[in-house]
């Protein structure tokens, strides 16, 4: 254990379930800013780049820092995911795009078996016939003939899923590394995405937000990156350098319940059978995973 390691896995355990809540309602102000005129997928790209200003003071101070290519190869992935998600958010059915993310506990469970030859144990087996059983019940609902994505919402979504594992396995290997730095490198890499994003066709087709908006935006920008993406990317970090891929990804399906009863609360979608259903299914997977006995993992050394 090195000298910084916590203890016990509660606290990073816990930064995780934080990030998850938080991540969970990201919807609101996404879809805030896309509401007042930050349109075609420009709501991610002014959040990210409030992160970028906020940060950019101690960024410039610990520049050296910056120069590894490993850090932003993973800080990069997990910002191109990020900004995918955030779009189908915007774009699609929170629910459905929230449940459809959460396949993350079976590419983290992958991911960590390949890259770092992690156990697959039957208790993670059996939280992962769970979370997919409950994406097959959600796809599958609602009139669809196919338990598979059938929108470009929802492939985004499975791909988002895909690259944020790729990007937890990158944390537990580049453990070493600075958080701030990551986290900074995230946000220059989810504006900069968000905007190449933005280029794509039917993103464009929402039409370019109007030069007045952005001004309007900024504000709410602001609070966005303060309160949100900058504290949830922050203990996301931190806390995968301690806990395995895998469990990570389990953790993280707590995000399933904020972003589903959000909104149901606070938008006109309604939650069907199929969805309450799904998300019991992946919550309950998480349950399984998180009360089932595990070895702490501890971070990588480079």
């Amino acid at each position: 254990m090195t000298a910084n390691a916590p203890r016990t896995r509660t606290f990073p355990v816990a930064a995780i379930l934080g990030a998850a809540a938080i991540w969970g309602t990201l919807w609101i102000p996404s879809r805030w800013l896309d509401g007042v005129g930050i349109t075609a997928g420009y709501a991610p790209a002014i959040i990210f780049a409030a992160a970028v200003v906020l940060m950019l003071p101690v960024a410039i101070a610990r520049r050296r820092r910056l120069r590894n290519l490993r850090l932003w190869l993973v800080a990069s992935t997990a910002g191109l995911s990020a900004v995918m998600y955030m779009d189908a958010l915007i774009y699609g059915d929170v629910a459905r795009t929230v449940l459809i993310f959460y396949t993350l506990p079976i590419w983290t469970t992958l991911a960590g078996r390949l890259l770092l030859g992690e156990a697959i144990t039957l208790p993670r087996l059996g939280a992962i016939a769970l979370s997919f059983g409950g994406l097959l019940v959600v796809l599958s609902g609602d009139g669809n003939a196919a338990p598979w994505p059938t929108t470009w919402q929802e492939w985004m979504t499975l791909a988002s899923s895909v690259l944020f594992a790729l990007a937890i396995v990158g944390m537990r290997m580049t453990s070493a590394l600075p958080d701030f730095e990551k986290v900074f490198v995230q946000s220059l890499a989810g504006a900069v995405a968000a905007v190449a994003l933005a280029q794509i066709p039917a993103i464009a087709a929402v039409g370019a937000p109007a030069p007045s908006a952005w001004l309007d935006a900024l504000p709410w920008a602001a609070v966005a990156a303060a309160v949100w993406v900058v504290p949830s990317m922050w203990m996301n970090f931190w806390g995968a350098r301690w806990l395995s891929p895998g469990l990570v990804g389990i953790l993280m399906l707590s995000e399933v319940l904020f972003g589903v009863v959000s909104a149901a609360l606070l938008t006109d979608e309604v939650m069907g059978l199929n969805v309450l259903i799904g998300a019991v299914l992946i919550v309950g997977a998480g349950v399984l995973d998180v009360l089932s006995p595990q070895r702490r993992a501890t971070p990588i050394e480079p």
